[in-house]
């Protein structure tokens, strides 16, 4: 891999520059949305990246917690946290996300450019 393998902690001597602690992140942009499958190792600017392994959910379900996958080595689910997930509609990527277990590990988001 080349270049920096950033990691979402904020103990680590590599954090990602866009990392600020556990909280609330809302993935915003017309064209980002949150992983919902795994990615190749090394992508995402850190060594395994991460996930919602499940359905969005709907926006009467509220707070929901889903499984943040971190996929690396063949394996789409190598370590995993809780988070929560709040489908707002027309703003659907609203997301409570802990510290990620190990390094190097980041949460990954996705661009879908429409034709």
């Amino acid at each position: 891999p080349d270049g920096v393998q950033f990691c979402d902690r904020l103990d680590a001597p590599n954090t990602s520059p866009d990392w600020l602690g556990p909280g609330w992140y809302r993935i915003d942009g017309w064209a980002n949305f949150v992983a919902f499958s795994p990615g190749p190792d090394y992508s995402c600017g850190t060594s395994a990246g991460g996930w919602v392994n499940g359905l969005v959910p709907s926006v009467e379900d509220g707070p929901t917690p889903v499984e943040m996958c971190f996929a690396f080595g063949g394996d789409d689910c190598a370590w995993s946290v809780e988070a929560t997930f709040i489908n707002c509609y027309l703003d659907p990527h609203i997301l409570w996300l802990p510290e990620v277990p190990d390094c190097d590990l980041g949460y990954c988001t996705i661009q879908i450019i429409p034709d």
